[in-house]
């Protein structure tokens, strides 16, 4: 059960800084919330490359019912049911301020008016909803860790592809005629190259896209954008980021075969839900 009780709160902060977290500052940009209430925003502010923490001053006199509340509604959204908050906790944290930075211009976080008070719990939110995610993954991959084994992938593994179903319902007779020739092309140059014949073979338009990366441990990869048509593929393609991806491992491995040789490098998409847990 993860607490964030006063004694937690102290005891995660130590913890964060064993694992090196603050090596990595949290790093909030303020500028665009300023933008908006400052109606003297200039060119020059968006360079700014400044970083404050909330005034000292400030923390006792912020709206902590308001920042609690906002912070159990995100706690609620994450589904975090076993972590619990309370006021002290989050001034302690705070306080503690070591581990984020606002870019903001020094005038903008001086303490300089009660006005500022909204705006300083706004920021405040922030920074503590990156700590709770942060403070959360470090307990769970904490108690995760002495129960996580390695396994031998087999050929049985719900992660491997025998077959990919294509469903379309084309708007126009040509579409789904060029669709199936399409895929029945692939069929035959998979069956006889085991495997594309090229890194990849893309329908006109892009439609649909089959890559075959020969690191990954089956082939072909595919890649779908219907554009319009009522085109399904199972399982699920790769989105265009995903691809993206694969083609840049794949550029990174051919200007790198002087360092990768004597090396061993297998990519395997991981399925939602049955793929293999992290």
């Amino acid at each position: 059960m993860m607490m964030m009780n006063r004694h937690a709160a102290k005891r995660a902060l130590d913890l964060q800084r064993s694992a090196g977290i603050h090596d990595h500052q949290v790093i909030i940009d303020c500028r665009a919330k300023v933008q908006t209430i400052d109606s003297t925003f200039s060119m020059s502010f968006a360079s700014t490359t400044l970083g404050h923490k909330l005034p000292d001053a400030a923390i006792p006199f912020l709206d902590y019912q308001r920042i609690f509340d906002e912070l159990q509604q995100y706690k609620n959204e994450k589904s975090l049911y076993n972590l619990s908050l309370d006021v002290e906790t989050l001034k302690e944290i705070l306080t503690e301020a070591d581990w984020y930075e606002l870019i903001i211009p020094a005038a903008h976080i001086a303490f300089d008016s009660p006005a500022k008070l909204s705006m300083f719990a706004d920021f405040a939110i922030s920074v503590l909803k990156v700590y709770i995610d942060k403070y959360c993954k470090y307990m769970r991959e904490k108690w995760e860790a002495p129960k996580l084994a390695y396994a031998e992938l087999t050929e049985e593994d719900n992660n491997f592809v025998d077959e990919y179903t294509f469903t379309y319902y084309p708007e126009s007779n040509d579409s789904g005629e060029a669709i199936e020739t399409f895929v029945n092309d692939l069929q035959q140059i998979i069956n006889q190259n085991q495997g594309l014949d090229q890194y990849e073979r893309s329908m006109s338009h892009d439609i649909i896209t089959a890559f075959d990366f020969r690191n990954h441990l089956y082939a072909p990869l595919i890649c779908l954008k219907s554009q319009g048509l009522k085109l399904t593929v199972a399982p699920v393609s790769l989105n265009h980021g995903e691809k993206q991806f694969v083609d840049m491992l794949r550029d990174y491995c051919l200007s790198h075969e002087a360092q990768l040789a004597g090396k061993s490098l297998y990519l395997l998409r991981n399925k939602s839900k049955v793929g293999m847990g992290f």
